[in-house]
């Protein structure tokens, strides 16, 4: 963010909790400290160092897309070598995990300019965006779907998805309900009733509907 020009501090990044224990004295930085003072005050603060797996993956998907360390790296604030330490971490702090969610659903749905990141993700095994359901990506145990033969697909319970008429407590599976979001787009129907008709986040059907759009293009 753009620092208030009041704040002298030399920190790469400003308005956070972090920021303002190196210095900052952005308003945000500020107002984030007595936040998280009166949450630990109280014994409602969440804590500061979690679980990097979601993190990790996030990252791993971006370079899997053609988003390199450096341009990651410019997106959250930091060096290409504090991507790196990101990559290999087991735990991250929850302002930094924040920041990299933001920054994965800012570029998750269009793919990047490296070929050489693509080809080296291809290497390592990471695996795309479209891989992850929102629900799991932070999940240790779970897995990526990749591997998934298209005769599994049950037709009768996509087009029941396609017409609206899925069950609320009916949960289909992930090859199936990515058909349902292809087939509802090419019908036209807007994203947020397809959310709603498959049970999937908005935010999944862009993702479907944007590897389909990046498939077409290159096969053009």
């Amino acid at each position: 963010m753009i620092p208030h020009p009041d704040c002298t501090a030399t920190v790469r990044r400003h308005g956070t909790y972090s920021a303002a224990r190196y210095g900052c004295t952005c308003p945000e930085a500020l107002a984030d400290r007595r936040r998280y003072n009166k949450l630990h005050h109280h014994g409602y603060a969440q804590p500061r160092w979690i679980d990097a797996t979601g993190t990790r993956r996030r990252l791993q998907a971006l370079w899997a897309l053609g988003w390199s360390g450096p341009h990651i790296a410019d997106r959250l604030g930091i060096t290409p070598r504090a991507v790196s330490y990101l990559l290999a971490g087991q735990t991250v702090t929850t302002s930094t995990a924040d920041r990299v969610r933001q920054v994965y659903d800012e570029l998750s749905m269009h793919p990047g300019p490296s070929a050489r990141a693509r080809a080296l993700a291809q290497k390592r095994r990471w695996v795309p965006p479209l891989a992850w359901d929102d629900d799991e990506i932070d999940t240790p145990d779970a897995r990526p779907h990749c591997l998934i033969p298209t005769t599994q697909i049950d037709e009768t319970a996509v087009e029941r998805a396609v017409r609206g008429e899925r069950r609320k407590d009916e949960v289909l599976p992930r090859v199936e309900r990515h058909a349902a979001i292809r087939r509802c787009r090419q019908l036209g129907i807007p994203g947020p009733e397809i959310a709603r008709r498959v049970g999937v986040s908005p935010r999944t059907v862009d993702r479907v509907a944007a590897a389909v759009h990046t498939k077409t293009i290159s096969a053009a």
